[in-house]
């Protein structure tokens, strides 16, 4: 049988496929929507609706400021962003746009997420009002899925305190608006409730309107004119919490039908401060990963669909390759019966999105090409109690009431506390060893004794509960008489020097690679690091993927009480103690590194401890 060939649907010969052109550009339009976002012209600013509005205290305004929990909010926007790019594509496909135009940072702490926020905001109107108009009136969906901006929220505010920090003055800035407004307002406190973007001249706001201006004398506003997409001078980011005060209504002046004058209280009102906790993290995760933005039976269908296909893949690699693209194939031409066509493509681009992730999360560690990647950031989940203020309490519960229930639960932690006695006993005992230590009591050298043991093997599942139990402490956390001893002798060790040799610089290497990292960045390693002095430990023991340069002043040398001996010259870090990564270095592009990627940390001297004594 022979077919007869057709010509091909070219550029020269469109108008004889009307309708696969017309096809292209409706999936193009649907399917890609932030390409009516990236390309749609900027200006003019979209005129308000009619009415007055009020200048008030703006009461359903998000104002959070992050003020004394921004290491730990920093953390929650990175774990968290990826998932809220996934579900808000005309964000995530702007910040992809924007992040190629923005410029590098020049002002320390300020990241390249930093620069590329405040270019979006200056670059794109619509995501813009989009994002201002959230802000405004979501105070109470902050903590939930429901705000869509988190990490946009975050890289605004934390840019504009840092840019601030350059500049303690108030100064004076202008805004236009097409808005208008209550005059009976003057005496009167208020808030934008956005975030406002003025200019320090009256001459460079000609095009955003003649309705409302504001005389504004800010001392939070941050002067961002560097990092703008615009290239007028005196720029300037007034944040949603900043509280003014209304001196003046001037009507009728030559620059605008009516001026409001207001000048700063210099005292914000941040009423949701450090909000973004706990909260966020039970409920953001599991409530975005089934966000469809519609509860049609049918996107679950799709779901179930997409999900199986992906495991089917997995699980038999190709074999069933066609049978899985056949039955996806076939329930998006019966859900295209039944559905919208743009909700079927929203649909479909999603799950496709959700099966990626479903199978990093359930396959990674068994794919070949997917590699495992750690966090580098403050360690939120970690069990990181100092017992600052509490250790005579502590060290009396832990001896009449932890100890005895772990070792009647734990075989294995009662193995290693029996072998940790015996040696203390031999090695250490008054008539049989050496002279008893005058830092540490026996508790404590038993503690590092265990640690240390490699049969039976305590650290591995000791360090994977430290670093994820911060929120069982209190219930099923089972190791309080280990965690109590290791960390009171570590600080006994510690506080024993001199405080100008407190400070000793470890190598760590790990077996995996590390995400989030960047200069500048603070985090914490959330349990008990080992490291060694000297030099990097055996490549053949820990490999050579990821290796660490730690300048720490928490850690202290245990090798003299260490199961492996004094050979190995042992640093143990706490989990509490903040580190800043000063330096990021690749193998691809420096040879004789140890590793394919060293990070050097420095501490910050500062320790962070979420649970001091909080049995207590």
């Amino acid at each position: 049988m022979k077919f007869k060939r057709r010509s091909p649907c070219n550029l020269n010969s469109l108008g004889n496929c009307p309708a696969l052109c017309v096809l292209l550009v409706v999936v193009l339009l649907l399917c890609n929507d932030p390409f009516l976002i990236l390309w749609w012209p900027q200006k003019p600013t979209e005129r308000t609706k009619s009415g007055v509005l009020p200048l008030d205290m703006a009461t359903d305004s998000i104002d959070d400021m992050f003020d004394g929990c921004q290491y730990e909010a920093a953390s929650l926007i990175d774990l968290f962003g990826v998932f809220e790019w996934n579900f808000n594509r005309n964000f995530s496909s702007a910040w992809a746009f924007v992040e190629r135009l923005s410029k590098k940072p020049v002002h320390k702490h300020l990241k390249q997420d930093h620069a590329i926020a405040l270019d979006m905001f200056t670059r794109l109107a619509h995501i813009r009002q989009h994002f201002n108009n959230a802000v405004k009136t979501q105070k109470h969906m902050y903590t939930t899925d429901g705000f869509k901006f988190h990490y946009f929220y975050f890289y605004l505010t934390d840019a504009i305190q840092v840019l601030r920090k350059n500049r303690t003055l108030c100064r004076t800035t202008y805004l236009r608006t097409w808005k208008e407004f209550d005059k009976n307002v003057i005496n009167a406190k208020m808030r934008f409730g956005g975030f406002i973007w003025t200019f320090s001249n009256k001459q460079t706001l000609g095009f955003n309107g003649n309705v409302s201006c504001f005389e504004i004398s800010t001392c939070f506003g941050a002067d961002i004119t560097y990092y703008s997409s615009t290239n007028q001078m005196g720029q300037v980011l007034i944040p949603t919490y900043e509280v003014f005060k209304i001196t003046d209504v001037l009507t009728n002046d030559p620059w605008c039908s009516v001026v409001y004058k207001v000048q700063s209280t210099k005292i914000p009102r941040t009423d949701q401060n450090c909000k973004l906790s706990q909260r966020l993290t039970n409920e953001f995760f599991p409530a975005g990963l089934i966000d469809w933005h519609t509860g049609s039976v049918f996107m679950s269908a799709c779901a179930i669909m997409m999900i199986i296909s992906s495991l089917i893949l997995v699980k038999r690699k190709e074999k069933c390759f066609v049978i899985a693209v056949l039955g996806s194939l076939l329930l998006l031409m019966i859900s295209a019966s039944l559905l919208s066509f743009k909700r079927l493509i929203v649909c479909w681009c999603k799950m496709a999105n959700l099966a990626v992730w479903l199978l990093v999360l359930m396959f990674g560690a068994s794919i070949g090409t997917i590699e495992s990647f750690f966090p580098l950031d403050m360690a939120l989940t970690s069990v990181d109690d100092m017992y600052a203020g509490c250790k005579d309490k502590m060290e009396k519960k832990v001896k009449t009431e932890f100890l005895l229930n772990e070792k009647n639960k734990e075989a294995n932690f009662t193995l290693a506390w029996n072998d940790a006695e015996k040696y203390y006993n031999k090695k250490w005992n008054r008539r049989h060893g050496k002279k008893p230590s005058g830092t540490l009591q026996k508790e404590h050298i038993m503690a590092i004794y265990v640690y240390t043991l490699d049969k039976p093997e305590i650290y591995r599942e000791f360090n994977k509960a430290v670093r994820t139990q911060r929120f069982k402490y209190k219930t099923t956390f089972k190791y309080h008489t280990l965690h109590f001893f290791l960390t009171d002798a570590l600080q006994a060790l510690n506080s024993h020097k001199p405080q100008e040799k407190r400070c000793i610089t470890g190598f760590r290497r790990v077996n995996g690679y590390f995400r989030g990292g960047a200069l500048n960045k603070q985090i914490r390693f959330g349990s008990f690091a080992s490291s060694s002095m000297g030099w990097y430990p055996r490549p053949e023991k820990f490999g050579e993927k990821t290796c660490f340069e730690i300048y720490t002043c928490f850690g202290v040398d245990i090798s003299l009480y260490s199961k492996l001996g004094e050979s190995e010259r042992e640093v143990l870090i706490p989990p509490y103690e903040v580190f800043t990564i000063t330096k990021i270095e690749k193998r691809s592009e420096k040879k004789n590194l140890p590793c394919e990627f060293v990070y050097s940390l420095k501490s910050t001297g500062k320790a962070l401890s979420h649970l001091n004594c909080s049995l207590f």
